[in-house]
């Protein structure tokens, strides 16, 4: 009943903190010099190579026998790609020049420059939805068919 109760509070100051701030950017720009950069960027290497050894143990284990996991191997497969996607999406990011780019850093927009097919290969890169948002879908799917399986076992 303790824990409950420290949720619900927890959760109370969660929605009160969300409702009387101002404002809320979902990106976060990296000026460099700036950690933020690194740090990112050694996040997205890390998720990488952590996917790879999971992709490997599933298939080293055999546990993707089983379509829960196979999905869920999928799933890591594209979560590689994707990071392997972001991180040179970062990297193209800093060859662009600063004159290219219009707007707030929390809002920036490229600009197109003709000159160079580097602009065009930075919005290619920044299409990386459409390898998270799979890789996402399968994850679930994975999840969810391992827990079918579970609960039909039980029975």
């Amino acid at each position: 009943m303790k824990a409950k109760k420290i949720f619900q509070v927890f959760s109370l100051a969660l929605v009160l903190l969300g409702y009387f701030s101002e404002k809320a950017f979902g990106l976060q720009s990296h000026a460099i010099p700036a950690e933020g950069q690194y740090s990112h960027q050694i996040g997205h290497l890390f998720f990488l190579l952590s996917l790879v050894v999971f992709a490997f143990w599933l298939q080293k284990t055999r546990l993707v026998k089983l379509t829960g996991w196979r999905f869920i191997q999928w799933s890591c497969f594209l979560f590689i790609l994707w990071n392997m996607d972001a991180i040179a999406g970062h990297e193209v990011e800093l060859w662009l020049s600063e004159s290219l780019f219009i707007g707030p850093p929390s809002a920036r927009r490229l600009l197109v420059d003709n000159r160079s097919l580097l602009p065009y290969f930075y919005y290619f890169l920044k299409m990386d939805h459409l390898l998270c948002v799979p890789a996402m879908v399968l994850l679930c799917l994975g999840l969810k068919k391992l827990a079918s399986d579970s609960s039909g076992e039980s029975s």
